[in-house]
């Protein structure tokens, strides 16, 4: 019920340097009734189900498909 995931989001440069935007990115949820999404890139899943995350960065726009299953049941943690 507590996982969480972090998106990494990279790009390339014209000469094919790869580069992190995941700090520049901004994010969003299509149904926060299944999963959240910080302005970090961090998903934290609330239901179960299917959820878009759309991403814009580096002027391009992304959907990353995320699924959410056994969202209530309870992990034992050492």
């Amino acid at each position: 019920p507590q996982a969480v995931h972090s998106l990494l989001v990279t790009g390339k440069t014209a000469d094919g340097q790869l580069v992190d935007l995941t700090h520049d990115a901004t994010y969003r949820s299509a149904q926060l009734s299944v999963a959240k999404v910080t302005g970090a890139g961090v998903v934290r899943g609330v239901a179960n189900g299917r959820v878009t995350i759309e991403i814009d960065a580096g002027g391009k726009r992304l959907e990353v498909n995320v699924g959410v299953r056994e969202s209530q049941t309870p992990r034992d943690y050492h």
